[in-house]
C-alpha cells in the first residue's frame, strides 16, 4: 500500500510539472506569436503564464 500511495505522490508531482510545462510552452508560442524578441521577459509576461498555469491545474 505504501509504494502505491509513492507511485501516486510521482504521478502527481509529474502532471503538475507536464501541465507547468505545457503552460510556459503556451506562454512562449503566444510571444513568438506576437513577435516578440527572445529576451528575458519582465515579470507582468511572466504572471500571465503562471494564470494559464492555474487555469491548467484548476481545469484537470
Amino acid at each position: 500500500m505504501a509504494m502505491q500511495n509513492a507511485i501516486t505522490e510521482i504521478k502527481d508531482g509529474l502532471d503538475k510539472v507536464t501541465k507547468s510545462v505545457l503552460a510556459l510552452r503556451a506562454g512562449f508560442e503566444a510571444k513568438k506569436v506576437r513577435g516578440e524578441t527572445t529576451t528575458m521577459t519582465t515579470t507582468p509576461s511572466l504572471s500571465a503564464t503562471w494564470s494559464e498555469v492555474e487555469l491548467l491545474q484548476a481545469t484537470r
